[in-house]
């Protein structure tokens, strides 16, 4: 899944609970995810998810997502989610439960700047400054090997996630290393990689994304909507 924002989404569901005060906005290669009010119940929430299973069904993924925050004005912990994982549900209005869930990330609003937010490990990587572009490297191993992945993709040295583990990566800081998947379970699920959603939940602001590429970790799935 390549989304440059540049056409038609990729996106199987762009949902929007509140479509004056939690909306999208797209311009020439960029797709803004804006919630205006940070009140839960009056601001809403807006989700871009991808819902139809990819295919070929990923044992691994390799994701990265080049966005940044553009504006902060209600700061939050855990604003923003990040989620991979299974039988997503797109009429779903609350948080997706762990069961269904691979792995997840979030993003803290502050004063100062944001932080992405390991759940997993309970680790922030360094303050973040607005207007800034950020690229999120997301590895996650759902197959039954150890898997060999460089990041960038032709630096050296290599590194290695193992199985039912995942890396998060921030820029070139690793906050998250080999870290625990299946959050709600420890019952392996061949499809738990088949979902992805980044959902707008909580405080107020503006995020901006650029890019998001999703494969397999060895680059030979080209995953695509399975519609």
């Amino acid at each position: 899944m390549q989304e440059n924002f540049l056409g038609v989404s990729q996106f199987s569901h762009l949902i929007t609970t509140n479509p004056v005060l939690s909306k999208f906005e797209f311009g020439s290669g960029y797709m803004d995810m804006v919630r205006i009010l940070e009140n839960g119940q009056t601001g809403g929430y807006l989700k871009a998810l991808q819902a139809v299973p990819f295919s070929p069904n990923p044992e691994t993924l390799y994701i990265q997502i080049s966005f940044s925050v553009e504006e902060i004005n209600e700061t939050w912990a855990n604003a923003v989610f990040f989620y991979s994982g299974e039988n997503f549900n797109p009429d779903n209005n609350q948080i997706t439960p762990n069961n269904l869930l691979f792995s997840r990330f979030t993003l803290n609003f502050l004063s100062s700047g944001f932080q992405v937010h390991d759940v997993e490990m309970g680790k922030n990587s360094s303050i973040l400054p607005l207007k800034t572009l950020v690229t999120i490297t997301w590895v996650l191993n759902n197959s039954v090997d150890g898997q060999i992945y460089r990041k960038p993709e032709s630096a050296q040295p290599e590194y290695k996630v193992m199985p039912g583990r995942y890396d998060l990566w921030v820029n070139d800081e690793l906050i998250a290393d080999d870290a625990k998947a299946y959050p709600g379970s420890l019952v392996y699920s061949i499809t738990k990689l088949s979902n992805f959603e980044i959902r707008f939940w909580r405080g107020a602001g503006r995020v901006r994304f650029t890019n998001l590429r999703i494969r397999d970790i060895t680059n030979i799935l080209l995953l695509h909507n399975n519609d």
